[in-house]
């Protein structure tokens, strides 16, 4: 199981399709507000992580897609109440980074892209 901040001994393993090295957790973006939604859930993280972890199951994603527009009665309800206090926009933000996250410290090599005209969010795909 992965919780925030960990990292395989091979390494992280995602990359920005077009770019040329692979992230870090130092990478992931808006990090001020990243680090408050994660404190706000302080014990519950690894419920969520876990879940999101779970939901990786193919080799391709689309971050807006994965989670489907119904939370109630998944730990993904602690991101839009406790971590995001009812924000939808701060909620869909916050899922996107931990699945971000995540992705980083996956042990298969994983690529991503923004790309508006497809979709909103990342999408990931694995190698």
């Amino acid at each position: 199981m992965l919780t925030s901040g960990a990292v395989f001994e091979g390494g992280c393993m995602l990359r920005w399709f077009d770019g040329n090295h692979d992230l870090t957790v130092n990478d992931i973006p808006h990090r001020k507000d990243y680090n408050e939604w994660l404190n706000r859930l302080s014990t519950e993280r690894s419920a969520v992580f876990t879940y999101i972890e779970s939901l990786i199951n193919s080799r391709i994603h689309t971050s807006s897609w994965m989670p489907g527009p119904n939370w109630k009665n998944t730990p993904l309800q602690l991101i839009y109440d406790k971590a995001a206090k009812g924000s939808r926009k701060q909620a869909a933000q916050c899922f996107g980074l931990i699945l971000h996250e995540i992705m980083i410290n996956r042990p298969e090599q994983w690529y991503c892209k923004k790309d508006s005209e497809v979709a909103e969010g990342t999408i990931y795909w694995r190698a």
